[in-house]
């Protein structure tokens, strides 16, 4: 009897393997994991949110009046402790060796508490619960291309330690991702603390962000099965960045979206199931898939049976050498072949992909395929090496037809022309101001009496308190001392790429973008 009961258990784990198999075939893509806080409770015991907060409260009175004075919310419940911890910490003689070892290094009220949670996440982030062995050896054998979380500890690393690992939010917009072998922690990591999103000001520094957060990982949603572990649909977390990604791709997409939404929750006893769901907002509602089983190693495992071809590491890498190839004319490293059991991911590899008549035509192509938004994102997202000299001759000619607002600073100093009589093609002259003086950045539109009144605030300041992200833009050049916060101003523009085309407020961007590429690449250049 034992024995048929053992054989219809084991059948009714393969049927339930193909069916998930099934289901992540149909992207004909490698899925990424979405990883939350239950996956870490799951596997190596750390507590939730709200038991992390108490861990470090005075007692568990205190936490709760904590709690009650946020109104129950946990990020203002966080910023709360964050004050209270901080007196604590700089006083109590059980915290004087972190004191003696990073003191110096605390930079805000917020930080002795991230400290001390990293601190706490790394001493917890090497113990596996013997309970689940299993089924962390099947996740270590899964055919994924990558990972995103919101967990702070370093658990992730240790399964896969080949994967490049992005730390933050911010690493991962502003770095140029390979979509294979990655870690993306968008919630900060326990070993950078100042990164933890954890009070109230980096959550809402964190949502200022998730527009762009969402413009990074769209193909990675809409073309990969996304398998989230540690969620459900009521997360918080979860529901935000998909209404930012709702928001962005059109409304007879969201469906498709959807066929790639994997929900793993456990069953708590109950039998194993895979069901539809349905996350609604307003008028319209995504479809995900709904898996229930108290082993995830099924799941895992039909994730491991998706073979690939190629290796992971070495997808990345030659995705990562492609890139540098596609991108510039004047690629930093040679290609030769190499036999694949040579490559051990140290010696410097680089590989064929195609000469003659394809690169001629590359050649012959020039710059005429880029547009007025790739300079700018260039600029400032992401460096995308281009050959400075070939495009500074394509910018008159065919990329800024009928743009006026074009940086060009950055690409003058890439070929070491520093003054006005070295530039060759006289056409660049229309994108370059007169003389030192940056009045050509100015938008006009203003009475002297307010420049007067205005010019003498900061930058930082002018964000802070402007409430019109418009009037920011159109404001900032105004500011004499607007050159003493370039990185300030970085940010500023990085935030709100959105606004750099399609937008009818570009041109206040564009120019505030050329002052930034005025002041951080023509420092020095000369006019006469």
């Amino acid at each position: 009897m034992w024995l048929r009961r053992a054989q219809l258990i084991w059948f009714y784990f393969l049927k339930m393997k193909d069916q998930i198999i099934n289901i992540l075939q149909r992207a004909n893509s490698s899925p990424y994991l979405f990883i939350g806080s239950g996956f870490s409770r799951r596997y190596i015991g750390l507590p939730d949110w709200a038991g992390l907060l108490k861990h470090f409260s005075k007692d568990a009175i205190h936490f709760s009046r904590l709690k009650a004075n946020a109104n129950g919310d946990l990020p203002t419940t966080a910023t709360l402790l964050a004050k209270d911890f901080s007196d604590r910490w700089w006083e109590e003689e059980k915290y004087e060796k972190s004191r003696k070892k990073v003191g110096e290094s605390m930079v805000t009220e917020n930080s002795p508490l991230k400290y001390e949670i990293s601190e706490y996440l790394r001493s917890k982030s090497l113990s596996e619960i013997d309970e689940y062995s299993h089924e962390i050896s099947s996740l270590k054998n899964t055919n994924i291309d990558g990972i995103i979380t919101t967990n702070w500890d370093c658990f992730l690393e240790k399964i896969f330690p080949e994967y490049t690992v992005y730390g933050s939010q911010s690493d991962l917009i502003f770095s140029n991702i390979q979509g294979i072998s990655e870690i993306y922690k968008i919630h900060g990591c326990s070993s950078n603390p100042d990164s933890l999103v954890l009070t109230s000001d980096d959550y809402h520094a964190f949502n200022e962000l998730n527009p762009y957060l969402a413009s990074k990982i769209i193909t990675i949603f809409m073309e990969h099965p996304i398998v989230f572990v540690g969620y459900s649909l009521s997360d918080k977390n979860i529901q935000n960045i998909l209404l930012s990604i709702a928001k962005i791709i059109p409304s007879d997409k969201l469906e498709q979206l959807g066929g790639n939404l994997i929900f793993l929750n456990r069953s708590k006893g109950k039998p194993d199931s895979i069901k539809k769901g349905f996350y609604s907002f307003g008028s319209n509602s995504i479809p995900a898939t709904l898996i229930e089983t108290d082993d995830y190693s099924i799941v895992y495992d039909a994730i491991g049976s998706i073979k690939r071809k190629i290796p992971v590491k070495y997808l990345r890498l030659f995705k990562s050498e492609l890139h540098e190839i596609v991108r510039s004319n004047n690629p930093k490293e040679k290609i030769f072949v190499v036999d694949e059991e040579k490559l051990d991911g140290k010696s410097p590899v680089q590989f064929v992909v195609g000469v003659g008549v394809a690169s001629a035509k590359i050649a012959a192509l020039g710059y005429k395929g880029v547009k007025v938004i790739d300079l700018y994102r260039d600029l400032l997202i992401s460096d995308a090496g281009y050959n400075s000299r070939q495009l500074l001759d394509e910018i008159p000619e065919t990329i800024a037809i009928g743009s006026k607002w074009i940086p060009i600073f950055k690409h003058l100093r890439n070929i070491n022309v520093n003054k006005i009589s070295s530039i060759s093609n006289a056409k660049l002259l229309n994108f370059l101001p007169k003389n030192e003086d940056a009045s050509r950045y100015f938008p006009g539109g203003f009475s002297e009496n307010y420049i007067n009144s205005i010019e003498n605030r900061s930058f930082s300041d002018l964000v802070k308190h402007e409430k019109n992200i418009v009037r920011v833009a159109k404001i900032a050049p105004y500011l004499k001392n607007i050159h003493n916060e370039i990185q300030e101003v970085e940010l500023f523009l990085k935030t709100n790429f959105n606004y750099f085309e399609g937008n009818p407020s570009q041109t206040y961007f564009r120019k505030l973008a050329c002052l930034y590429d005025f002041m951080k690449y023509g420092d020095g250049f000369k006019f006469d």
